[in-house]
């Protein structure tokens, strides 16, 4: 029944749902593996520990059965064919098989079905930005579809070995999954290095003090979304393995990986294996970037403790209240601009990283971006937090001395005059509460801009 129902659904090759092809295929290469185990005369035990054929054809042809008894439907395949190999020659019905194989593969050679498959598979998942920022049951932000996973591309891998393994499809695909391949390569980079170089926009997810905070408490450990983002590239582009032409922005982030890791080893063995990575690292990262010079370890591993003490300074002070929080960014804006403000731990840290990036690598190399952005991120979030906790006291100061007293004018006049007259709120408050962040130009007022 289920047979003569597939067969129907490719009378009209125009018709063909795209999707339906991926999962008919890899059904029938299952069943084709039992039918040959079967004719080999395996036991019925040694069958029934091949993989079981896909059931998503019949879910496809029957969206209201429940999956439970699809399933049972779909395994009585194993007991089917056993029995009937008792009864007489199971030559007939592997030819069928085949014929039915081929008559699918012929109906689409261009493999724009292998993604729609491969979306299907139960290990392969999308991944979103929310995933790593504010991880909820409605993802938000942008994505890697899931296909472009290690996931995905493994079960791609796998199903082409298959596919290749049997003479008539690799017969119809074989060149075609040769450019499929290239082309899949080529693609899956540039939506790695997409969503890294947006990776920042995870920030604008966090809408509330406490995801803030939550975010916050992460970012000195391996637990940050830039770690965790830099531990999930490293798993997609593996150093050894299946992954062909691993990208070399790829490598710079194993390098700064293994270099944050060596510069806050304490041990003196873990210092000693340390500094070997380091060069190994060095050694990959020069291999895909031609004209970066290896750097001298010592310095640049003292660089980095320098600049993870400087962070961690300013990562304390600012989750330990708001009011920290924007006095880091009133200090921050201020340093040189306002005569009161004689240190800032939040410009330390930045000249810190500067002088670690200017050590480590050329930062407008555009193969290294990523890496720069996982290893500057950290501070770049704590920075955004204070800003943002500094327009929050602005905002209600702003409220409190300019909003508020205008309310009590009687006239016109009289409000115009408590805001904008000699002694007027507005100068008090842009010569006091906004005095860090705006710089006199001629009778302009422009943002404080900081270099770094």
């Amino acid at each position: 029944i289920l047979g003569k129902k597939f067969l129907s659904l490719y009378e009209d090759s125009q018709s063909i749902n795209t999707a339906v092809i991926g999962i008919t295929l890899d059904s029938l290469l299952g069943r084709i593996k039992i039918l040959e185990a079967t004719m080999d005369g395996d036991s019925l035990q040694k069958i029934l520990l091949l993989p079981v054929p896909s059931a998503k054809p019949i879910t496809f042809i029957y969206p209201d059965i429940p999956l439970q008894q699809v399933n049972i439907v779909n395994n009585l395949f194993y007991y089917y064919i056993y029995w009937l190999a008792q009864e007489g020659n199971l030559n007939e019905q592997l030819s069928n098989v085949r014929k039915f194989l081929e008559k699918v593969a012929l109906s689409d050679k261009s493999l724009k079905w292998v993604m729609p498959w491969a979306a299907l598979q139960p290990s392969v998942v999308d991944i979103w930005l929310s995933d790593y920022w504010v991880p909820t049951s409605k993802p938000q932000g942008e994505k890697i579809f899931g296909p472009y996973t290690i996931q995905g591309f493994s079960a791609i891998q796998q199903f082409f070995t298959r596919i290749n393994a049997e003479p008539i499809l690799n017969k119809i695909y074989g060149e075609e999954i040769s450019r499929f391949e290239k082309a899949y390569q080529i693609q899956r980079e540039a939506e790695w290095r997409k969503f890294l170089l947006g990776f920042d926009a995870g920030r604008d997810l966090l809408v509330t003090n406490a995801t803030w905070q939550e975010i916050l408490s992460t970012l000195g450990g391996a637990n940050s979304p830039y770690a965790r983002l830099s531990n999930r590239i490293l798993l997609e582009y593996p150093s050894s393995g299946s992954i062909r032409n691993r990208p070399g922005w790829v490598s710079s982030i194993e390098f700064i990986q293994t270099l944050r890791e060596s510069a806050l080893s304490e041990s003196y063995f873990g210092d000693l294996v340390s500094k070997l990575k380091v060069l190994a690292a060095i050694s990959k990262l020069n291999n895909s970037n031609q004209g970066t010079q290896e750097k001298d370890i010592s310095e640049s591993r003292t660089l980095f403790k320098t600049y993870a003490d400087a962070f961690n300074k300013v990562l304390t002070a600012a989750i330990s209240s708001p009011g920290n929080a924007g006095g880091l960014a009133i200090n921050f804006s201020g340093l040189g601009v306002d005569p009161t403000i004689k240190t800032s731990v939040m410009r330390d840290a930045a000249e810190a990283l500067q002088r670690l990036v200017d050590k480590v690598g050329v930062k407008n190399q555009p193969w290294n971006e990523p890496g720069w952005v996982l290893l500057e991120g950290a501070l770049k979030t704590t920075i955004a937090y204070t800003y943002n906790q500094a327009a929050c006291t602005m905002q209600s100061a702003w409220n409190s001395n300019i909003i508020y007293p205008t309310k009590l004018a009687t006239t016109e006049a009289e409000m115009f005059q408590k805001t904008f007259g000699e002694q007027g709120t507005l100068w008090t408050f842009i010569d006091k509460t906004a005095k860090p962040f705006l710089t006199i130009s001629g009778s302009d007022f422009i943002n404080t801009l900081i270099d770094g």
